[in-house]
């Protein structure tokens, strides 16, 4: 599959360790690299800053789609080749399938895991097609991993279910699955 915009789902917290942000870091400089622009949230704060930042440090394309009630916050990345400003998150989410072509989660929190699962209730129920993948960086999605099987196991999830989502515990396996899908 060629991938040409790919929405990453990441954190808006400052108070990480560094090797979060370093993963962000090197994932915009491999989109950069393979001309892969980004949609993201929007933020410029936490992983979200060090993700646009390097994407565009490396000449890559970035987009933030922002609800109003964060705009507010003066957090916005208004140095994005494209800011897109929504009323709410539904419409960021909405949004953001619309312009992917995958999706990518780093590490990160509920709003994180919100938009993972939004994505993957829409790819169950048909809406898209698009492959989702969860960057398990130092086995931050470990625990959720064999949540999901049990899923599957007690018949919560239809099987098989390899073709929602996919696990990659580095960014060469994350782009090696990507073009394989």
């Amino acid at each position: 599959m060629h991938v040409s915009t790919l929405c990453v789902f990441c954190s808006s917290s400052d108070a990480l360790e560094t090797h979060y942000f370093d993963l962000a870091k090197q994932l915009g400089e491999a989109l950069a690299q393979r001309k892969i622009s980004l949609v993201y949230g929007g933020a410029h704060v936490g992983v979200m800053k060090h993700l646009a930042l390097a994407v565009q440090k490396n000449n890559g394309k970035v987009h933030g789609i922002i609800p109003r009630i964060i705009f507010e916050k003066g957090i916005a990345y208004e140095q994005a080749d494209e800011l897109t400003l929504v009323d709410d998150m539904a419409q960021r989410k909405q949004i953001m399938e619309n312009e992917a072509d995958a999706f990518v989660a780093l590490p990160g929190g509920i709003g994180t895991l919100d938009e993972v699962f939004e994505m993957l209730a829409l790819k169950q129920l048909g809406q898209h097609n698009k492959p989702i993948v969860l960057l398990d960086s130092n086995g931050f999605y470990a625990t959720l991993r064999p949540h999901l099987d049990k899923l599957v196991q007690e018949n919560f999830i239809k099987q098989p279910a390899e073709h929602l989502y996919h696990f990659s515990a580095a960014i060469d396996e994350m782009f090696e699955y990507l073009e394989g899908y």
